[in-house]
């Protein structure tokens, strides 16, 4: 289960009752949270000069989240995404070029490149 859950610095809701809330929205809809999976992330700005917030109890706190393909950083910053993307495609075009190299048919490596298309 993914969950997201914005939370203001100025607000008169705690953290962990809002957390509270999303266990309990997960029980009333027969899920169940995996906490060794979940984590937490702070956005803020790069020039922020305040201090991280108290992670949960056995959350932990991370600076960067892969979600449903796109990575986040708490910096608000792609270049973790952009790097990752790139590295993907240097490692299936050098895969494609191994396989041209080895004599496999233009009609075969279309094939092939369709299928890592669709494996996205």
């Amino acid at each position: 289960m993914i969950q997201i859950c914005l939370y203001r610095k100025k607000t008169d809701v705690h953290l962990s009752a809002e957390f509270e809330n999303i266990l309990q929205w997960a029980a009333d809809n027969l899920m169940t949270v995996n906490i060794s999976k979940t984590k937490e992330i702070v956005f803020r700005r790069p020039s922020a000069r305040h201090s991280l917030p108290v992670p949960l109890i056995g959350i932990e706190q991370v600076l960067s989240a892969k979600l449903i393909g796109v990575t986040f950083c708490s910096n608000l910053k792609f270049d973790d995404h952009v790097k990752n993307v790139l590295t993907i495609c240097s490692q299936r075009c050098y895969l494609l070029r191994c396989l041209k190299g080895q004599g496999l048919p233009a009609k075969e490596l279309n094939i092939v490149f369709c299928a890592m298309r669709l494996n996205e």
